[in-house]
């Protein structure tokens, strides 16, 4: 695990630093392959940062769109890590908030979005690094953003009633893009940091014994 490191951001080529960078690596039958999670750290306990959903958890079982990867080859990777994993925690909550804002903020900054968009960077200038450097080998990465808070969690989603719900919850995740495209951005209060690392350290695992990878 890196506490600190630094990348090029995508848009304006400037180097930013990054809070962490864990890396689970594993050699698999076919090839190496590294489970990389991009964390933000957010330590502001000012205001509640509120998760809005719609009503739809759909079982979604494309890989796509819950982690970001890179690799050359084997195109059945993407499927058999969606067989892997999908469902094993931390991959196993299907809800997704469509944005998340911080409740009460007294300016037009919504720090709970621009952490979406700061960990989405990161992954991104993490995945183009990747490709540069492993463009004509069969190393595999997996990129999982993760935001980290001290604020109150809360979900919020109208019901069925007409009335508006609200939770408080440990963890949430909500969508970003990259590449035009929706990725899930994992959120979860302090308390929640462990049990995430042991299920990540869980999938590479599991990867680096699947015959198939």
């Amino acid at each position: 695990m890196v506490t600190s490191f630094t990348y090029a951001d995508p848009v304006t080529g400037l180097d930013r630093e990054g809070d962490v960078l864990a890396r689970y690596q594993w050699e698999g039958t076919h090839r190496r392959a590294e489970l990389a999670c991009i964390v933000e750290c957010k330590s502001s306990t000012d205001h509640p940062w509120v998760g809005f959903f719609d009503r739809r958890a759909e079982r979604n079982l494309v890989i796509d769109s819950w982690v970001a990867y890179a690799f050359s080859g084997l195109s059945n990777f993407p499927k058999r890590l969606a067989a892997l994993w999908i469902s094993e925690p931390p991959f196993n909550d299907y809800r997704v908030a469509t944005h998340i804002a911080a409740a009460h903020a007294k300016d037009s900054r919504n720090p709970a979005n621009d952490a979406v968009r700061q960990v989405m960077s990161a992954v991104l200038a993490r995945k183009k690094e990747h490709v540069k450097q492993h463009h004509s080998d069969p190393t595999g990465l997996v990129l999982v953003p993760l935001i980290v808070t001290a604020a109150p969690l809360v979900s919020c989603e109208l019901g069925r009633d007409g009335e508006i719900h609200l939770e408080e919850v440990k963890s949430l995740g909500v969508w970003g893009w990259m590449e035009g495209r929706a990725k899930r951005v994992y959120v979860v209060n302090e308390s929640e940091v462990e049990g995430f690392a042991r299920g990540l350290h869980y999938l590479a695992d599991t990867a680096s014994r699947d015959p198939e990878i």
